[in-house]
C-alpha cells in the first residue's frame, strides 16, 4: 500500500499542474472575450445581458469541462496505477507462494529423507543387537552344552562305576550262593547216604530180630 501510495502522488501532480495551467489559460481568453464584447455592445444593454449569461454558461461549462475530464483522467490513471500495483502484487504472491512452496517441499523431503536416514540406523543397530544378542546366546548354548556333556559324561562314568560295582556285588552274591547251594547239595547227599544206611541198619537189625524170634519160637516147639 505504501509503493502504490508513493505511485499516486508521484504521478498525479503533474497532470494536474498541466490541467489546471489549460484550464487558466482558457479563462483568461473567455474573460478577455467577455471584455471586448462589453465594451463593443455597451449600447444594447439586453443583448450584452444575455451574452454574457451565454460566455458565463459557456465559461462555466469550460471551467466544468476541463475539471470533469480532469478528474476522469485522474481516476483512470489511479485505476490504472491500483491495477497495475494489484497485478503486481498478484505475480509478487504467486512467487512468493511458489517459493514457499518449494521450501515446504524440500523441507519434507529432507525430513522424509533424514526419517528414512534414522530408521535405516534404528534398523541397523536393532540388527546388529540381535546378532550380538544371538551371538552371545549361541555362546552361552555351547558352554551349557559342552557343561551338559561334560556333566552327562561325569555321571555317566560315576554310574558306570556304580554299576560295575553292583554287578560286582551281585557276582559274588551269585557265587556265595552257588557255594552255599553246592553245600547243602553236598549236605543233602550226605543226609541221604546217612539215611540209606540207617535204613539198610534197620532192616538188618528187623532181620536179625526176626531171625532171633523164629529161633525161638522153634525152641520152644521143641521142648513141648
Amino acid at each position: 500500500y505504501n509503493h502504490a501510495s508513493d505511485l499516486i502522488f508521484t504521478s498525479t501532480p503533474t497532470g494536474a499542474y498541466d490541467a489546471v495551467s489549460c484550464s487558466t489559460a482558457s479563462i483568461s481568453n473567455s474573460k478577455s472575450s467577455i471584455a471586448n464584447m462589453e465594451q463593443n455592445n455597451q449600447d444594447d444593454d439586453t443583448d450584452c445581458h444575455h451574452i454574457k449569461e451565454v460566455q458565463e454558461e459557456q465559461i462555466r461549462k469550460e471551467e466544468e469541462s476541463p475539471k470533469k475530464q480532469r478528474e476522469e483522467n485522474l481516476i483512470d490513471k489511479i485505476r490504472g496505477e491500483y491495477e497495475l500495483i494489484l497485478q503486481n502484487l498478484k505475480e509478487e504472491n504467486q512467487l512468493e507462494f511458489e517459493k514457499a512452496t518449494e521450501t515446504w517441499n524440500k523441507k519434507c523431503h529432507n525430513e522424509l529423507l533424514r526419517h528414512e536416514k534414522e530408521n535405516e540406523e534404528a534398523i541397523s543397530k536393532a540388527k546388529s543387537d540381535a546378532n550380538e544378542t544371538i551371538s552371545k546366546l549361541n555362546q552361552q548354548i555351547v558352554l551349557e552344552r559342552g557343561k551338559m556333556i561334560s556333566e552327562q559324561q561325569h555321571n555317566a562314568t560315576n554310574l558306570e562305576e556304580e554299576f560295575r560295582k553292583k554287578e560286582n556285588r551281585l557276582n559274588e552274591s551269585f557265587r556265595e550262593i552257588e557255594v552255599r547251594d553246592q553245600a547243602w547239595q553236598d549236605e543233602r547227599a550226605d543226609v541221604l547216604k546217612e539215611i540209606q544206611r540207617l535204613k539198610a541198619e534197620a532192616l538188618r537189625m528187623v532181620k536179625i530180630l526176626a531171625m532171633e524170634y523164629e529161633e525161638e519160637n522153634l525152641s520152644e516147639d521143641k521142648k513141648k
